[in-house]
């Protein structure tokens, strides 16, 4: 959750130079998929609390300069009417021509309200907003909100975020240009009500479910018998989350343009062989097509996760930011990249996931009958599914030794293993 915060903090300011061909602007796309109840919530609201302190903060030094730009743009709209009252008296017009225009000139533009992020959206309001906001903008959710929905001819704007390329939409009654634009994507949702955005055939082959960078973690242990599952974080971790995203911001703000960070001479070594294993998944026709697109990506966000680290580097070792990337930052990032591909394989496996949630469903409801030998029927019908889904769910649940099938008169008869319920839930 920390690579979210410090995402929204840099503003889409960076970027990780490989060559000059080939540049990945240091913003993610990021999923956490965990069962309602599991702490979910907690781990997002731990970032979004700083974000929200840092966007409050930016709001009130706006409302504070506002109020002093609106004092100039009276007395200045005044001057200009005095020279036109005074022109139009004494038909000097040139003189008068040549001052307003000066004057003018001078007036303070309108800005907007500063505002970092959004949890709901419709596509033509995201980019409006994102134009406001000078193209740096962040969707941040506890669900998977907006997503839902989205039209795979709407997402245009979300895929050239991610790369940082201008943006220009006529499809709205106000034209939307976007230069430089950079979005960052922070969602936490139910694992099956993930697969509304993952397993949309249409999304998934125009590229957006395949930026996203996913985590699937285990649910979190209880800490005491009847405790909760999430401890607040103490207050020197808290200070130091706060500090570092905050100062990322500062530097971000003071960057005009884009800072490049370069990467030494040889440090890439390590990363060419990994390039060459993502290409080489990205064409396994064994692998789910989601996933391979999936693979796609991944050599390229681990130089994006390799510039965090080296950010982090800078910050606490007062580097300063023209400092190279070295071989052990570049590592990193590579071992971040597997960090999440294990996430990805389990989360891109589609048709995985829904035996795995209708096999959980299953057990929950063997387990509740506490009976050893149940009909098929008895168990899928009040699920609402169909009888060839949940024979492939029955399959799964043989194989992993939970339950035997077999024959009985004209009914499909599952019989229930003893141990079911000292058993864990595993595949």
């Amino acid at each position: 959750m920390l690579l979210g915060g410090l995402s929204v903090s840099a503003s889409g300011k960076i970027k990780v130079v490989r060559h000059k061909e080939h540049k990945e602007l240091m913003t993610i796309y990021q999923l956490l998929r965990m069962d309602s109840g599991k702490g979910k919530s907690p781990m997002q609201d731990t970032v979004l609390e700083v974000i929200k302190a840092l966007e409050k903060r930016l709001q009130d030094e706006y409302f504070e300069e506002e109020g002093k730009r609106n004092i100039e743009r009276r007395i200045l709209t005044r001057h200009i009417r005095k020279l036109e009252k005074e022109a139009a008296e004494t038909g000097d017009y040139a003189q008068a021509v040549e001052e307003i225009a000066r004057i003018e000139m001078a007036i303070p533009p309108k800005s907007a309200l500063p505002q970092l992020m959004t949890s709901k959206f419709t596509p033509e309001g995201l980019e409006k907003e994102a134009a406001k906001q000078g193209g740096k903008f962040a969707i941040i959710g506890t669900e998977l909100g907006s997503f839902k929905n989205l039209p795979a001819n709407k997402d245009d704007f979300i895929l050239n975020a991610w790369r940082g390329e201008t943006f220009i939409s006529t499809k709205s009654k106000e034209p939307v240009r976007i230069d430089n634009p950079s979005l960052t994507i922070l969602i936490a949702t139910q694992e099956k009500t993930s697969l509304k955005l993952l397993g949309e055939e249409a999304l998934q082959e125009d590229g957006l479910v395949p930026r996203f960078m996913l985590m699937t973690p285990p649910d979190m242990p209880h800490v005491a018998p009847g405790g909760g599952v999430t401890t607040e974080m103490n207050f020197e971790d808290s200070a130091w989350l706060e500090r570092t995203i905050n100062e990322i911001h500062s530097v971000a703000r003071a960057i005009d343009g884009h800072h490049e960070f370069q990467i030494q001479d040889g440090a890439l070594r390590n990363w060419d062989a990994f390039w060459s294993y993502t290409q080489k998944q990205a064409k396994d026709k064994h692998l789910p097509a989601v996933l391979r697109y999936w693979y796609r990506k991944l050599a390229g966000t681990a130089l994006r996760l390799a510039g965090f680290l080296h950010l982090l580097r800078c910050l606490e070792e007062n580097l300063p930011l023209e400092t190279e990337i070295d071989q052990q930052t570049i590592d990193g990032g590579i071992e971040l990249a597997q960090f999440y591909e294990a996430h990805a394989c389990v989360a891109l496996d589609i048709e995985g996931n829904d035996v795995l949630y209708l096999a959980k469903k299953f057990l929950k409801r063997i387990k509740e009958g506490q009976s050893p030998e149940v009909t098929l029927r008895e168990i899928y019908h009040p699920e609402h599914v169909k009888a060839e889904d949940a024979k492939r769910v029955f399959r799964f649940l043989t194989e992993q030794g939970y339950v035997a099938l077999l024959r009985k008169g004209k009914s499909d008869i599952c019989l229930v293993n003893s141990r079911l319920w000292e058993m864990p839930m595993t595949g």
